[in-house]
């Protein structure tokens, strides 16, 4: 936090990536990261989905069943939905989730992708 104040402080543009955010699992934390490092003068925050590919599908399915069996169908039937009915939806334009962005942030215009990979941009500050 304490680079990332001093740089905002020069005048460089600063920002968070928290990847990966997993729906129904720590999705939730993604407004207080904002917070935080808005509060060290971030400019801007953005998320990457976590992506379930082949064999990462029944690994990671087995590892919610030992640490949050109670969650696990609410959490993946969530990926599947952030994912437009898949568990790893990776093209570019493809709504992932930003109905949930929008909701969160109130912003009308559509999440943009800046590379192969899914995110959505979040403003760390309402003003922006």
């Amino acid at each position: 936090m304490e680079a990332m104040a001093a740089l905002a402080a020069a005048g460089v543009p600063v920002g968070v990536s928290a990847a990966p955010m997993i729906p129904g699992l720590n999705d939730y934390e993604f407004p207080s990261i904002l917070e935080t490092v808005s509060e060290a003068g971030a400019s801007f925050g953005f998320y990457s989905l976590v992506r379930l590919p082949g064999a990462v599908e029944s690994i990671f399915g087995d590892w919610l069943e030992g640490h949050f069996p109670d969650g696990k169908e609410k959490s993946l039937a969530r990926i599947r939905e952030s994912h437009g009915g898949t568990r790893n939806q990776n093209i570019p334009g493809v709504p992932s989730g930003e109905d949930e962005v929008r909701q969160a942030w109130g912003r009308e215009e559509r999440p943009r992708s800046r590379s192969r990979l899914r995110h959505a941009i979040c403003p760390a500050k309402q003003s922006l």
